[in-house]
C-alpha cells in the first residue's frame, strides 16, 4: 500500500508525481518528491495534475474519466442513493 508522504495529498497524486519524475529524471528524482516544496515544483513543471480530480465521498485522487465508475464502484452511497445491499453502510 502507498501512502503520501505529505498531509493533505492523496497517495494516488504523490504516486503519479513520483512516477512522472522518475520517468523524466531518473531515480535521484524521488528523493526530491519528498520534500514538499521540491514536490510542488515537480508536481507543476510535470504537470501530473491535469486530468485528475478529488473524489468527494473518499477523498481519492483519480483520472477524471474514471470518477463515475469509482463512486459507483464504491461501498460508500452515493448522494441520494441508498447504500448497496452488502456494503459496509447497509446496517
Amino acid at each position: 500500500m502507498v501512502t503520501s508522504p505529505f498531509p493533505g495529498i492523496p497517495a494516488r497524486r504523490w504516486l503519479e508525481v513520483a512516477d512522472a519524475a522518475l520517468r523524466r529524471f531518473g531515480p535521484a528524482a524521488i528523493t526530491e518528491t519528498l520534500d514538499r516544496a521540491r514536490f510542488a515544483e515537480l508536481e507543476q513543471t510535470l504537470g501530473t495534475t491535469e486530468g485528475f480530480v478529488l473524489c468527494p465521498l473518499c477523498g481519492d485522487w483519480l483520472q477524471d474519466a474514471g470518477l463515475i465508475g469509482h463512486q459507483r464502484s464504491s461501498a460508500l452511497p452515493l448522494p441520494g442513493r441508498a447504500p448497496r445491499r452488502g456494503s459496509r453502510d447497509s446496517g
